[in-house]
């Protein structure tokens, strides 16, 4: 019997039953498409879907996962709407599809849902429920990933109940509290060796009990390095497997460009839990001979910290700051990122709050005119810093930093040895206060755009000169941007290597990448903005001065495409 649903999503057919819930057919009546609903009983399973952030309620596509519409509670149910997939589930097309393409059209098939679950991951989740029946087509006959209800972020343990024999890791069942992304590894290689064998994988269980496991090329004539990529995927230690699901594509031979930028918010979710369980986690990143010493460091940190709680808490934290600065600030860092302090740095003032009235006539003490009938276009403001300060209302027109600015200046010039030339710094202060009024369809909103700089002309005690720049938001002093301009090429690379994750500690750069940046700076000589990713920017360019003999290398670090503009 049809039913519709918030007046517009009419319910035709159940077609199927997940995890925790009936799925019906429905039609989306407002926008004019097919849809799927997921309703299962509320109060359980909702954690990922029931918060303003949630990963799924965005509007961008997610590559290989079904794609998320909508989702409310209504009569003690949940109501989950999403992309309608005709093309039936892996499972059913199994059989046909070993027989009808080839090994590398079967992987071809899977990559976007690997490029899914790194996106997944550098979430702080897992989908802990990878099989053949969580996989399912689309009218063009592309490969998607359902059932996000069993996604559990770090700190939350998955449900027994999402276990699969042949498709679950060995830690869901023996410690469920190491559950991390080398669980999806696990789950996807799995499915990954039925699909190219025919044959389901020996449980993880079964294969604790010593029962013998073979390789994909015990069945099937298989290139060697996807034979022992899914054979390591499929190891039963954690330390073994792949760390993430960028190796793995890695390691079946794909390029994994367009996931790199995924990576640093992946270590950041995941990356200690990974030394703890692992030890020193020796080998799980191509290049990580330099991020294995950044966790050794953050290991010693973490156990120095412990030593100095007992002795005081206020001396062991400027202890640390002046003796290790780079590990100090960019754990703070990480602290205020956990604490939400970015959530509204783009969120504009708009007439529809309940404050907005207060605000504009505080505004317009310091400027009369912007409190003028506004039925269209826009009004501009200009406040000295003093009036911001007392305006407090910080800038709202881009992702800032996690730090303030005196936070940054201390790294600055602990890592750039300019706390030891002192005398030969220029210090240069200015404003740029910039209030905007506008009109925007029957809304009016307040846009702040306000900034301060502090800039640091060096000599340095070679005698070349070097310019630093800080942009700060005044009323918050969190920074906006950070910018270096130096002859020397040792010195931009320290610059991006120990500034970059303190200003962005989601963002990793290797030692590699940053030379083969420095030397496509000096070959183009052509500026590049450059997404490392989703919340660290670089802005690149390498000139060369006037005598035509040194190249000059500029370079500015930002939480956004906007703060690298400035």
């Amino acid at each position: 019997m049809e039913q519709k649903l918030e007046s517009r999503y009419l319910i035709r057919e159940q077609i199927g039953q997940g995890a925790f819930g009936l799925i019906y057919h429905a039609l989306d009546e407002k926008n004019h498409r097919e849809i799927a609903i997921k309703v299962w009983k509320a109060g359980s399973e909702t954690e990922i879907f029931s918060h303003d952030s949630s990963p799924f309620l965005r509007e961008e596509m997610i590559p290989g996962v079904v794609k998320i519409y909508d989702y409310f509670e209504k009569a003690g149910m949940n109501f989950l709407v999403m992309e309608y997939l005709p093309g039936g589930t892996l499972k059913q097309k199994l059989e046909m599809l070993r027989k009808q393409s080839s090994q590398r059209q079967l992987l071809e098939l899977f990559r976007p849902v690997l490029e899914g679950l790194a996106f997944l991951h550098s979430e702080g989740l897992v989908h802990c429920d990878l099989s053949p029946d969580n996989l399912m087509f689309d009218e063009a006959g592309n490969l998607k990933l359902i059932d996000l209800g069993a996604c559990r972020g770090k700190e939350i343990i998955c449900d027994k109940k999402f276990m699969k024999e042949a498709y679950s890791a060995p830690e869901q069942y023996t410690a469920p509290d190491r559950i991390g992304p080398w669980t999806d590894v696990y789950g996807i290689c799995a499915v990954l060796f039925e699909t190219l064998t025919g044959e389901k994988p020996i449980s993880s269980v079964r294969r604790i009990q010593k029962e013998e496991f073979r390789p994909v090329s015990f069945y099937t004539k298989t290139d060697r390095h996807i034979d022992q990529a899914i054979f390591q995927g499929l190891n039963l230690d954690i330390q073994q497997r792949y760390f993430s699901m960028e190796l793995l594509l890695h390691a079946l031979g794909y390029d994994t460009d367009s996931i790199r930028m995924l990576s640093g918010s992946t270590r950041y979710f995941w990356g200690q839990k990974w030394i703890q369980i692992s030890g020193l986690g020796v080998g799980y990143h191509v290049e990580g001979r330099k991020q294995n010493r950044r966790i050794l460091r953050r290991i010693g940190l973490g156990a120095l910290c412990t030593v100095l709680a007992a002795g005081g808490f206020w001396a062991g934290d400027q202890w640390l700051q002046k003796h290790y600065p780079v590990q100090y600030f960019e754990r703070k860092a990480r602290k205020a990122k956990e604490q939400g302090i970015a959530k509204n740095d783009e969120r504009l003032i708009s007439s529809l709050d309940e404050d907005y009235e207060t605000i504009l006539k505080k505004l317009e003490k310091y400027d009369p005119k912007i409190g003028e009938d506004l039925t269209e276009g826009m009004i501009s403001c200009e406040l000295t810093e003093e009036e911001l300060l007392e305006w407090n209302i910080p800038g709202n027109t881009r992702r800032k930093m996690y730090l303030d600015k005196d936070s940054i200046q201390k790294v600055l010039f602990s890592q750039m040895g300019l706390d030891r030339i002192k005398n030969q710094i220029k210090t240069e202060k200015n404003s740029y206060p910039s209030v905007y009024r506008r009109v925007d369809d029957s809304y009016e909103l307040l846009s702040n755009l306000s900034y301060s700089e502090e800039a640091y002309q060096v000599t340095t005690q070679s005698g070349d000169t070097e310019n630093y720049k800080i942009l700060y938001d005044p009323v918050d002093q969190r920074v906006i941007c950070l910018r270096c301009s130096t002859t020397d090429p040792q010195r931009f690379r320290t610059f991006v290597e120990t500034l970059l994750p303190v200003c962005c500690p989601e963002a990793y750069l290797t030692a590699e990448e940053i030379a083969d940046l420095q030397k496509q700076m000096e070959e183009s000589k052509e500026g590049r903005y450059i997404q490392v990713n989703l919340h660290s920017w670089l802005s690149v360019m390498g000139s060369v001065n006037e005598s035509q003999e040194t190249i000059e290398y500029s370079v500015t670090i930002a939480a956004s495409n906007d703060g690298i503009l400035y």
